[in-house]
């Protein structure tokens, strides 16, 4: 299999080395991505097909009546809240779909609502004295499942007053103390402290204001394909934008030149407009713009294309207006083979992204291991790493790729930089 990317490698041509050098400069080694981005760098498919696993996001399907979500505070499973008949439920994963559950089981997930605290009852100004009185005490009763982090949901179920031994043990020398038992007997979300006000929290729960909506591809109970309504419909709109024109560009370059002389950079695009401080000439900046907006503009094209391909029956199933500013689904029913789910990030630092919207899961490869392959496949000497953390240590591999090719006889790949 080396010598298949090895043979790989000598046959590329100059777009196809270049691409593969600027891929291996940006590193991302956090990245994950389907095999086509590695296939379009000119990698072997077959070479690329054992490293394919699946990396799901964070989420659940929205079923109908559900209008917020949060995590259950005992089993952190996910939960909705059906508004008609006022009351959390249990969501299913999509780990749980897949293994062809219909309906998570209240009981099987809730074994164990209690919770048992030790206290020392002096600590507290609720406190009266009376221990025969306790569990009428409600505001003793709110300040300790404050103290204990005990879901404000909770009920007082039980107490014991502790002898003094036991008392000691559990760290209370002066005064009475006792164990107080708390039971959270239905589902509820998680909470959080508020500190700038004694003894109040807030729930941990989404509004689901706009699901974003998919057409859904399954082989039995497992999800095999995807397409965000909302992604093709913004890729289809911005394939649709005329590409920025020579004199509109130049135009751009002279008025921004003109307000903003100290500019080394504008957001939203990789030209350089400055080189060791100075502007490049204005020609050059707007003819690098204008294959800026081509390319990106074929990009776009290209993920149509894609999307298409899955279903071609999107052209009729998503319907534009004229100039493409608006969309909407004509139909209740999905194209033939799908089926509409509405789906939400449970959280988004566990979600994967692309273009600002959520991929439910990608089957690809992570920057990072096929960097580490590729040069394992060329025999670059990685044996210095010792960066903590894919990105970093990913760099780190990708420069020591670069320095091997530069140096094999048998890869005519030059990374234009200078050995130090």
């Amino acid at each position: 299999m080396n010598e298949q990317v090895q043979e790989t490698l000598r046959s590329m041509n100059e777009e196809q080395r270049d691409g593969l050098i600027g891929w291996l400069k940006e590193g991302n080694g956090h990245s994950v991505a389907g095999i086509e981005r590695y296939t379009d760098l000119g990698l072997p498919r077959e070479w690329l097909d054992t490293m394919v696993t699946r990396k799901w996001s964070s989420f659940v399907q929205i079923p109908k009546g559900i209008t917020k979500i949060a995590e259950d505070a005992i089993t952190h499973q996910p939960i909705g809240w059906h508004a008609k008949h006022e009351r959390w439920v249990m969501l299913l994963t999509p780990l749980n779909q897949e293994a062809g559950y219909l309906d998570n089981n209240y009981r099987t997930f809730t074994t164990d609502r209690t919770r048992s605290v030790c206290c020392g009852l002096n600590d507290y100004e609720a406190w009266d004295g009376d221990e025969y009185d306790i569990e009428c005490n409600k505001e003793l009763i709110k300040a300790i499942k404050f103290q204990h982090d005990i879901h404000p949901d909770a009920e007082y179920w039980s107490h014991r007053m502790l002898t003094e031994e036991d008392a000691s043990n559990c760290g209370y020398h002066d005064g009475p103390a006792l164990e107080m038992v708390f039971g959270l007997a239905y589902l509820a979300p998680n909470v959080q402290k508020r500190y700038f006000k004694d003894t109040a929290v807030e729930y941990i729960e989404t509004e689901i204001e706009q699901p974003s909506r998919y057409l859904i591809k399954y082989d039995g109970t497992k999800r095999v394909e995807h397409i965000s309504i909302g992604k093709y419909a913004t890729f289809h709109r911005n394939a649709q934008k005329p590409i920025l024109t020579y004199d509109e560009a130049v135009k751009q370059v002279e008025k921004k030149m003109e307000e903003v002389p100290n500019l080394a950079w504008v957001g939203g695009s990789d030209v350089e407009w400055k080189v060791d401080g100075e502007f490049r000439p204005v020609d050059d900046i707007a003819i690098d713009l204008v294959k800026e907006s081509a390319d990106e503009i074929e990009d776009y094209a290209k993920g149509v294309s894609r999307m298409k391909a899955k279903c071609p029956a999107l052209d009729t199933f998503v319907q534009f207006n004229e100039d493409y500013t608006k969309y909407g689904i004509d139909t209740d029913a999905a194209p033939a083979g799908w089926v509409i789910e509405d789906l939400h990030p449970l959280n988004y630092t566990g979600v994967l992204w692309n273009h600002h919207y959520m991929m439910p899961w990608v089957d690809g490869i992570g920057n990072s291991t096929v960097i580490r392959a590729l040069g394992d496949a060329i025999g670059a000497d990685m044996s210095g790493n010792s960066m903590i953390g894919r990105g970093f240590s990913a760099q780190y591999n990708a420069k020591c790729v670069m320095k091997q090719l530069d140096a094999s006889e048998w890869c005519t790949v030059q990374t234009g930089d200078e050995e130090e």
